[in-house]
Parts: C-alpha cells; structure tokens; sequence
C-alpha cells in the first residue's frame, strides 16, 4: 500500500475508532444468521477496503498538472498518472486505469459528457479535497466505476442511465452546510438499467444520503445490492412514482443514534448514523425489498420501520 493510502487508513481507522469501531479491510455476505460489527471486519463481511479499491501501489506514477485534462479519440486509455485537475471525456469507449486525481477547485474530478458511451473508469482515487463538488459524474450512457476510491466530495458520484457501480469505497461530506447537498450515489432521473453492487459508502455526516434519488423521476430495471451504506438525514431516498422492476437487497446500514441524541444538531453525536431514518420512499410500488438489515444484525423494513 502506498504512504498515501497509509495515511488515509489510518485516519479512517481512527475515525472509526472514535465511533468505538476499528477498521480492519474492504466486499458483501449475508450470513445466516448475518454477521454483525462489519467496520470491524469488513473483509470477512465481504466488502471492499483501500487495499482492494483505488489506484494501485506502482511505487510512482507520472505527474501531470493539467487544469483540464481533455481526451482527444475513441478508444483512449489513460493509465498510470497522478493528475493535479480534471479530466473531460468527450469520446467513447475511454478508459480510465490507475490513475490519482486531485480535483480541488473542479466541478466534476472525471466528468463523461452527455452522449459518450462505453466509459469505464476502475482502480483510480478521486480526491475533491474540500467537501464540494463530484468525484465522477457519467453524463453518458453504458458507464462502469470499478473499484474506485472517492473522497472528500460532496458527491461522491453522480449518474444518469445505463452504469454500473462496483466494489468501491465512497467517501463524502458537506463542505458547506448551508449549500451542499451531498449524496454518496447521487441520481437524475428517470433513470434505467443501474447497478449499485457491492461498495462501501462510507458516507460522514453532514450528508443528506448515501444514495439519493430525484423522487419525483422514474426508475427501471434498477439495483441497489449488497452495499454496506450509512449516514444522512436518510440512508437510502427512494424514487415516489413511476417505478418498475426496481430491486433493493442484501445491503448493511449502520445503526440510528438512541433517540435522545438526536435532538438539534446531536445526529452529529455519531458521524455514520442516519439523522431522520434509513429509508425515504422505499416503499414505493415498484420496488422490491428484501433482505436488508442494520449492521447490528436487524431487519430494516422498507418503511425504515426495524425489526
């Protein structure tokens, strides 16, 4: 691992620690009965660390200091950079590969425009650095983020139709509470063909969710699974209408402070803990639930209801 990655672990263990969690590691598992204290051992749980996402160890890469990183063909592979900016995908079928990007000051960290398709980025860090703006945004259709670690973002990514989310850690924060709205997974509807699979969204309070819907859009052949997710005034905000074959199961949320600690600002008394509920809109026809349980070992219904 790099003295970066390093870093980071151990800021994220100590963090966690604080919240009397110790991070050992990062990919999901519904045992029977579930398994329990995930944060503490989260390979053995099944999800995704620092170890198993973002840009791997090469020992150095190429710097680049480029405001705006632009491709110029189809087909290109940006690989093995360390990039102080932002890139701008115009062409299909780009691959972004193990690639660190530090995005301050940029809207999107890796932004695909409107009508590019075949994108994928896999094994890159993000950083926003501030708490504001997006990490990745896939304007495009057929888009895929594998393994990727997102921090320091508002939004850690956002997303339109047609693209895949896998295996990654997503972290985030408002930077500014009074302007930011900040999702982990961040939607603009109506959506179609999404899978959300896998990842740790280790979202940091203030957040409004670790993945947040336009709830008056709709939603098709959609999946949220196997996530480990937490934070936000709700966990998980759901589309309200105009919804089909959309699936929501297997994912760990993290536990709601006792409600005496949720008066006023106390939501923040645990940085991970859902301030209102987990679920908003969950129950919407359309949607099938099942399966999804609070890291203590609950169930979660889809009305946020526990039992």
């Amino acid at each position: 691992m790099s003295t970066r990655k390093r870093i980071w672990a151990a800021l994220v263990a100590a963090m966690l620690t604080t919240f009397t969690v110790v991070v050992v590691n990062v990919i999901p598992a519904q045992a029977d009965p579930p398994l329990t204290n995930c944060l503490t051992q989260l390979v053995t749980c099944g999800y995704p660390t620092l170890q198993s996402a973002g840009a791997d160890d090469l020992g150095s890469y190429t710097p680049v200091s480029d405001e705006e990183y632009d491709t110029t063909a189809d087909n290109q592979v940006i690989e093995d950079i360390e990039l102080t900016g932002c890139i701008i995908v115009h062409h299909d079928n780009v691959t972004i590969s193990n690639v660190i990007i530090h995005a301050e000051g940029c809207f999107y960290g890796i932004e695909f425009l409107t009508g590019t398709s075949s994108s994928l980025v896999v094994h890159t860090d993000v950083d926003c650095t501030n708490g504001l703006n997006t990490g990745i945004s896939f304007e495009g259709d057929d888009g895929a983020a594998d393994a990727v670690w997102v921090h320091g973002c508002e939004n850690a990514i956002t997303l339109t139709n047609d693209v895949t989310v896998t295996d990654s850690v997503l972290m985030g924060y408002e930077g500014n509470t009074v302007e930011s709205h900040g999702d982990l997974i961040q939607f603009f509807g109506p959506i179609s063909d999404i899978v959300i699979d896998g990842n740790l969204l280790l979202g940091t309070n203030p957040m409004t969710s670790a993945i947040g819907y336009d709830q008056d859009t709709g939603a098709t052949n959609v999946d949220w699974i196997n996530n480990f997710a937490m934070a936000g005034a709700f966990t998980f905000y759901c589309p309200w209408d105009n919804v089909s074959d959309m699936t929501i199961s297997g994912n760990r949320l993290w536990p709601m402070a006792e409600e005496d600690e949720r008066s006023g600002s106390g939501w923040l008394a645990d940085a991970h803990a859902p301030s209102f509920g987990y679920t908003s809109s969950c129950d919407t026809s359309g949607i099938t639930w099942s399966g999804n349980i609070l890291d203590t070992g609950a169930t979660v219904n889809s009305d946020g209801s526990v039992s």
